[in-house]
């Protein structure tokens, strides 16, 4: 069993580490994205990379903002962004890449039942009833036992381990989400139970599915309180189960009894699609040459701003900024290729 007082340890140190980090660095999408298509280290990933699936094809408002290509997870996701004019590649889930690399199934050993409570974010924490939820997991019948929770490393930080803890209930984590270890982590754990459950619907549950293991939600439904913090969820308290998608997704795991818990063919059938494996992914090469060529974007764009941002400096230090303004007024807007890094996103849509 995993020592979570070490844990909590490395969790403290990725996060004084890594305060804000970017979203390829998240659950190991980009360094893992660098090993399946060959990139060495030193070359930046200059492409939007989702970290984990989701139930709604919609994209999401950063993909929309930015004009770097996107890595998406299925084919449905792509034909939204294309519809939107923004570039998409089908990737498929990393985590899944990472399993079946790596050749991980359950162990034959598997036993009881671990839980993945709904998590809070770096901006957003969960409202939830943890003593009542503890509580529920022990009240599972003997089949299901024993239970585990394996806690997010913000809720850790929040301390809401503590309250599995006193109730004997065990206590896992994969880990903060930017630990080069966590997929590791994630597998390791979900390998040794014979179930999978949580009290909402996450990404979990398909990468259960994926390996094997039936996965059925239980407990109370619980909530999130945005103080403001993340601009793209609502503000205040509010629930996922609005989200596009998530009704449909998650009555595939609400069965009438325990003795109904399995994995059905319609469940298998829903997973693989949502992590992007119901059919083939976007050749490497291809996925390979977006990444150079988004690099090579992004340098030429950089260049040019600065080019122009030092080209306006000299000539207001020597001629003074009436002057710059009445050179910049010769020009009709049409003829000046104006390169604005922020805007441009660091490389151009792609064809």
């Amino acid at each position: 069993m995993q020592d979570i007082h070490e844990a909590i340890e490395r969790i403290n140190f990725f996060q004084k580490k890594y305060p804000a980090p970017t979203e390829d660095m998240y659950y190991g999408a980009g360094p893992y994205l660098r090993r399946f298509l060959g990139i060495p280290a030193f070359i930046p990933i200059k492409v939007l990379v989702d970290h984990a699936p989701r139930e709604y094809d919609n994209p999401r408002q950063y993909q929309l903002e930015h004009k770097l290509p996107s890595f998406v997870t299925r084919e449905a996701q792509r034909k939204m962004l294309l519809q939107h004019g923004r570039s998409a590649y089908v990737m498929g889930s990393h985590f899944v890449h990472y399993r079946r690399e790596n050749k991980i199934e359950s162990s034959p050993r598997a036993l009881g039942t671990v839980s993945f409570p709904l998590h809070s974010t770096h901006m957003a924490d969960v409202v939830y009833n943890w003593d009542r939820y503890a509580d529920q997991l022990l009240a599972l019948p003997q089949e299901f036992q024993p239970v585990t929770v394996c806690l997010y490393w913000k809720d850790i930080l929040n301390k809401s381990h503590e309250i599995f803890l006193k109730k004997k209930i065990p206590v896992v984590t994969s880990g903060h989400l930017v630990d080069p270890e966590f997929l590791k982590n994630f597998y390791e754990i979900l390998r040794q139970y014979k179930y999978v459950t949580s009290n909402m619907l996450g990404s979990y549950a398909y990468f259960a599915v994926e390996m094997g293991v039936p996965f059925f939600l239980y407990g109370d439904e619980a909530l999130f309180n945005n103080t403001g913090g993340d601009t793209y969820r609502p503000s205040g308290i509010y629930s996922i189960n609005v989200r596009p998608g998530y009704k449909e997704a998650a009555d595939f795991f609400n069965f009438s009894s325990f003795k109904d818990i399995q994995i059905t063919p319609a469940i298998r059938n829903m997973c693989f699609e949502k992590l992007g494996f119901d059919r083939p992914i976007d050749d490497k090469n291809c996925l390979r040459k977006v990444i150079y060529i988004s690099l090579f974007r992004d340098v030429q764009m950089n260049v040019a701003a600065h080019l122009r941002l030092w080209f306006k400096k000299i000539y207001i230090a020597f001629l003074g900024e009436q002057s710059y303004v009445k050179l910049k007024n010769k020009f009709k807007k049409s003829d000046l290729k104006k390169v604005d890094a922020d805007t441009y996103a660091s490389g151009g849509n792609f064809p």
